[in-house]
């Protein structure tokens, strides 16, 4: 007999998996087949961190839960309940074993409420990090503060220009807000689309605008346990209207539509990144253990040098003792012997001997 699904948690998990298909479209488009490749690997001793793989990252949380969800919703939860008297008998008797039952019979929706406000909270952080990368420290400095510091001349001179106090309590006031030299991720994404080249910038950016705006007061809901306070807003997406009221936490009417609208935060980097120059070095944050590399290049050396089948079983030892997993291990070892039969000879002496 065959497991029965709940139709809305595949959508949702359908939307996710979309996602990360999304990003490896990318980062192989960006980055180029090796990267892309390298990180579809996942080795323990080389990985190339970036906005997509960041991203992949958090939409596997959220996965995770959901998929466990099902699995254990589909065998209708029993094995949760043996785990729950199997932790009380051997390792610790919680008082409260109903509440933990309540938890997951009955609280799903809260719960799920809360993990996918993490994963927006989680993917708008992702957006601004790897935005602000993009922007010259510098060039962002130099005109944003200077514009600043001319409005700050002139608002001074109105003040001691006007005699009357009310006119001089407006100026005063216009002082007192101006933010000084602070720069807001705001004031980044606006001077990264004055940047951008609209030719190659195939999407509507004042749309585009408006959609980072809201995700981004969205986000900071942080600050006060998802509570918004501020003027009423709405925005639309897909036909469905999300509203932001002053006082209230946030409601989702449709989730797999709001992980689709967080999806075109991953379709605004990519195409920023295609229509901006930019030194491709700030995309990018490399994390490799040297010396599990240059191990790694010495066993496909051993690999494509020797046809000795007696050291199959030494040859994975030493790829396990990098890649921590035996299955995985065979895995490359076989791939890394199909790959050397199609490599001319000095092609992988110069990628194997590369210190690059």
């Amino acid at each position: 007999m065959s497991a029965k699904f709940d139709k809305n948690n595949c959508e949702k998990i359908a939307e996710l998996l979309k996602l990360k298909d999304k990003c490896f479209k990318y980062e192989k488009l960006i980055f180029g087949e090796d990267i892309y490749n390298i990180n579809k690997n996942n080795w323990s001793f080389i990985y190339y961190h970036n906005f997509f793989s960041t991203i992949r990252d958090i939409v596997d949380v959220s996965l995770m839960f959901l998929i466990n969800e099902e699995i254990s919703n589909s065998i209708q939860r029993d094995s949760i309940f043996e785990l729950i008297d199997e932790i009380s008998n051997n390792y610790y008797n919680f008082d409260h074993k109903d509440d933990l039952k309540d938890l997951f019979v009955n609280r799903f929706n809260e719960i799920l409420n809360s993990q996918l406000f993490d994963f927006q909270v989680s993917i708008f952080s992702t957006f601004e990090y790897y935005i602000s990368k993009l922007v010259d420290e510098d060039e962002i400095n130099s005109e944003i503060v200077k514009s600043r510091r001319d409005k700050y001349k002139n608002l001074i001179k109105k003040y001691n220009d006007v005699e009357n106090e009310e006119e001089k309590d407006r100026s005063l006031n216009k002082i007192i807000n101006l933010p000084g030299s602070f720069i807001s991720f705001v004031d980044k994404i606006n001077f990264i689309f004055k940047k951008i080249d609209v030719n190659k910038y195939k999407r509507e950016i004042k749309r585009d605008k408006e959609l980072i705006d809201f995700i981004r007061i969205l986000r900071n809901n942080i600050h006060n346990i998802g509570v918004y306070n501020g003027k009423d807003k709405i925005f639309k997406f897909n036909n469905i209207e999300y509203k932001l009221e002053n006082g209230k936490t946030f409601y989702v009417p449709q989730h797999s539509e709001m992980i689709r609208m967080y999806g075109e935060l991953i379709d605004i980097y990519a195409f920023i990144v295609l229509s901006i120059k930019i030194d491709g070095s700030v995309l990018i944050d490399l994390e490799i253990d040297i010396e599990a590399s240059n191990i790694f290049k010495t066993i496909i050396l051993d690999i494509y040098l020797s046809k000795d089948k007696i050291h199959y079983e030494l040859t994975i030892n030493n790829l396990d003792k990098i890649i921590r997993n035996k299955e995985k291990s065979i895995r490359i070892f076989n791939f890394l012997m199909e790959l050397e039969k199609d490599i001319k000879n000095e092609e992988v002496m110069k990628i194997v001997l590369s210190n690059e």
